[in-house]
C-alpha cells in the first residue's frame, strides 16, 4: 500500500475502532459549528433584507425549493457516492477511492452546466405560473435566482471536494473554508443590500452576489488545501466510466434523486398553496422557517458525520458497530434538539420581532412556529433516517417515509384541510407539525429494525 494512504489509514482506524459517541462528536462538531455559523449568517442575511423591505425577507424562501430542484442531481448522486466512498475507505480499497472521485466529478460537471443553462431559460415561466410567486416581490425574486444560479454552476467543485473530505473523516477543512466563506458572505451583505456611498442598494440581488463572491472565493481556498493535503486523490474529468461505479451510483442515488426532485416539487406547491393564502402567509412562513432552523439546522452536522462513520464501518465489516453507531446517534439528535425546540417555542416571540414588526405577520408566525416547534425533535430523526440510508447505501425506505410525509400530509392533507375545509394557515400549519412527528417515528423504526446494515461495495 502506498504511504501516501497513511493519512487516510490515520482518519479510518479511528472511526472503525474508537469510542462510538466521541468518533460521533469529533467528525460531527465541525460541521455542527458550520451550520451554526450558516444559521447565524441566514439570520443576518433575513435581518438586512428585512431593513430593506418586510416582504423582501421571503424571497430567498421563494426561491429555494427551484434552486434546490436544478441542484438535486449533483446533491442526489454526491450523496450516494458518500456510501461508495466512505465504504471503500473502510474496506482500504484506496485505489477505488481515487477513480471513483474522478467519476464523481465528471458527473457533477456535466450536469451543473446543464442546469446552469436551463434554469436561467425557464426561471419566468417556473415562478410567474408554477411558484406563482406574489407580485410585490416577483421581478425581485427572479433577478435574485439568476445571480445565484452562479452557484449552481459552482456546486459540481464544491460537492465533489466536500463530500471527499468527509468522507475520509477530515470535516474540519471543509467546515473552516466554509466558515469563512460564510463570514465574508455576512460582511459583503449590509453594502451590497443596503447600499453604501458609491454602492447601490441592490436589495435581494446584492444578497444572492454577496452569496457568489463569497462561494467562489471560499471555493478556490478549498481547492488548495485539498491538493496540498490530499495530493495523492486527483479530481480530473474521466473519458471514460467505469460499469460497477455507475451501477452502485444508479443504485443508491436513483431513490434519493427521486426524493429530491418530489421534495422540491412538493416544495414548490407548497409555496404555491401558501402563497395562495396571501402575502402575510408567505412572509409568516418564510419567517417561521428561519427560526425554526435555529433548533434542528444546528445539529444536522451529526447526522452527516452518522453517514460516514455508518459507511466506513459497513466497508470495515462492522455491521454490528454500525447499527449501534445509527441507534445512539439517533437518540442523541433527539434528546439535544429537544432542548433546542423548547428554548426557541418559549422565546418565539423575541425571534420573529427581530425580523418583523408588522402585528398581522407577527400573529400569523407565531401561530406556525408555536404549532411546529415541539416536533422539529422528530424531523430530526427523519433526517437520521436519510443519513443511514446515505452511508449504507440503501435509500430506498427513506426515499418513501420521505415522499409519504410531503406528498401525502403536507401537501394533499394539509390543502384538503386549509383549502377545502376552510381551515386557512391554521390549517397547513397543523399538516407541517403532523408530517414532522409521522416521518420522524418511521424512520426511527427503520434505522432500529431495518435490513440496511450490509455494504454495497464488492470487496476485493
Amino acid at each position: 500500500m502506498s504511504s501516501h494512504y497513511i493519512v487516510l489509514d490515520k482518519y479510518r482506524d479511528e472511526i472503525v475502532s474508537g469510542s462510538v459517541v466521541r468518533v460521533l462528536f469529533k467528525i460531527g462538531l465541525p460541521l455542527m459549528l458550520f451550520n451554526i455559523v450558516m444559521l447565524l449568517y441566514n439570520i443576518a442575511d433575513a435581518y438586512w433584507l428585512s431593513r430593506y423591505s418586510q416582504y423582501a425577507v421571503s424571497i430567498p424562501r421563494q426561491s429555494w425549493p427551484v434552486l434546490m430542484l436544478f441542484n438535486a442531481f449533483i446533491m442526489s448522486f454526491s450523496s450516494a457516492n458518500m456510501a461508495i466512498i466512505s465504504q471503500y475507505i473502510g474496506a482500504r480499497m484506496y485505489d477505488r477511492v481515487n477513480s471513483t472521485v474522478s467519476y464523481l466529478f465528471t458527473l457533477n460537471l456535466t450536469y451543473s452546466l446543464l442546469s446552469f443553462t436551463a434554469l436561467n431559460l425557464f426561471v419566468y415561466h417556473v415562478f410567474k405560473y408554477i411558484v406563482r410567486t406574489p407580485e410585490e416581490i416577483f421581478f425581485e425574486t427572479i433577478n435574485y435566482v439568476r445571480v445565484f444560479s452562479i452557484d449552481v454552476l459552482l456546486n459540481s467543485f464544491v460537492f465533489t471536494l466536500s463530500i471527499t473530505m468527509q468522507c475520509i473523516g477530515d470535516t474540519r477543512t471543509p467546515a473552516r473554508v466554509q466558515i469563512y466563506g460564510a463570514v465574508l458572505n455576512a460582511i459583503l451583505d449590509p453594502f451590497l443590500i443596503n447600499g453604501f456611498y458609491s454602492i447601490p442598494s441592490l436589495g435581494a440581488i446584492g444578497a444572492a452576489l454577496a452569496s457568489v463572491i463569497s462561494r467562489i472565493v471560499s471555493l478556490i481556498i478549498l481547492y488548495v488545501v485539498f491538493i496540498r493535503k490530499y495530493s495523492f486523490i486527483k479530481i480530473k474529468p474521466s473519458l471514460r466510466i467505469d460499469r460497477d461505479w455507475f451501477r452502485l451510483t444508479i443504485r443508491a442515488g436513483l431513490p434519493i434523486y427521486a426524493m429530491q426532485v418530489s421534495n422540491m416539487f412538493a416544495f414548490v406547491i407548497n409555496h404555491s398553496i401558501i402563497n395562495s393564502l396571501g402575502i402575510v402567509a408567505a412572509t409568516a412562513f418564510a419567517v417561521g422557517f428561519l427560526i425554526l432552523d435555529i433548533a434542528d439546522n444546528v445539529l444536522m452536522g451529526f447526522t452527516q458525520a452518522a453517514t460516514v462513520i455508518i459507511g466506513q464501518n459497513l466497508g470495515a465489516g462492522n455491521t454490528g458497530r454500525s447499527r449501534e453507531i445509527a441507534v445512539k446517534s439517533s437518540h442523541i439528535l433527539f434528546l439535544i434538539i429537544s432542548i433546542g425546540s423548547i428554548f426557541v417555542y418559549f422565546f418565539r416571540r423575541n425571534f420573529i420581532e427581530i425580523f418583523v414588526k408588522d402585528s398581522c405577520i407577527v400573529s400569523e408566525t407565531d401561530l406556525f412556529v408555536s404549532l411546529s416547534a415541539l416536533t422539529l425533535p422528530f424531523f430530526g430523526l427523519f433526517f437520521m433516517g436519510l443519513a443511514v440510508g446515505r452511508g449504507s447505501g440503501y435509500t430506498l425506505i427513506p426515499t418513501l417515509i420521505g415522499i409519504t410525509r410531503l406528498w401525502i400530509v403536507r401537501i394533499f392533507f394539509g390543502y384538503y384541510i386549509s383549502i377545502v375545509m376552510g381551515m386557512g394557515t391554521y390549517g397547513y400549519w397543523l399538516a407541517i407539525t403532523i408530517s414532522n412527528l409521522l416521518g420522524g417515528l418511521l424512520a426511527y423504526i427503520w434505522i432500529r429494525y431495518g435490513k440496511w446494515n450490509k455494504p454495497i461495495i464488492k470487496k476485493q
